[in-house]
């Protein structure tokens, strides 16, 4: 059995959220956010996504979505689930790292894929972020009724899992790893 994560959440239309684990280890509270330690899911994740085109990246790449792949296999709450939908990247012009992700998602997993395009034509910048997302993006495919898995591939609050399956019937999503919050001081 896969080892996994389950997100709380309390919105209906979010059925599960489901991580391999999170991104980096506590760190010393004195030192500072930028002084965690990525876990094994973090370094996997950070080499797929920012050290493209070499052989170390592509292999974090496959270990990422064989992870996610088993994960959506054993859990119930993907029981049932139709399609992959994907998250959209900051820039339309070129598929983003979990656009690439859930693509391999939906052929392990032998669903069909479904796009997702920003409505304000590029993804909200962090600080933009903040606000409500619904309404953000339109979903290429009728995921009305449906219940659809939506991949990303970090979860800090879940706004954008959110907004992007705003018009499915339910949705489970499927994180590669999640955003430890900032540490209180």
């Amino acid at each position: 059995m896969a080892d996994y994560l389950e997100i709380p959440n309390d919105c209906g239309l979010l059925v599960a959220t489901l991580a391999i684990g999170v991104y980096s280890d506590e760190a010393d509270p004195d030192a500072g956010r930028r002084h965690r330690r990525h876990t094994d899911v973090g370094t996997w994740l950070n080499r797929a996504k920012y050290h493209g085109g070499t052989y170390s990246a592509d292999e974090a790449l496959a270990e990422l979505s064989r992870r996610m792949i088993e994960i959506a296999r054993i859990h119930p709450a993907c029981t049932g689930v139709s399609a992959v939908v994907a998250t959209p990247g900051s820039d339309p012009s070129c598929p983003s790292f979990s656009e690439r992700l859930a693509e391999d998602i939906a052929f392990g997993l032998e669903l069909q894929l479904v796009r997702v395009r920003s409505r304000l034509g590029r993804r909200r910048s962090a600080k933009e972020r903040r606000v409500n997302r619904v309404g953000d993006y339109v979903v290429d495919g009728n995921v009305a009724h449906q219940r659809v898995l939506v991949v990303d591939d970090v979860f800090a609050t879940g706004a954008t899992l959110l907004a992007v399956a705003q018009g499915a019937a339910e949705c489970v999503g499927l994180v590669a790893a999640q955003r430890l919050p900032p540490q209180q001081g």
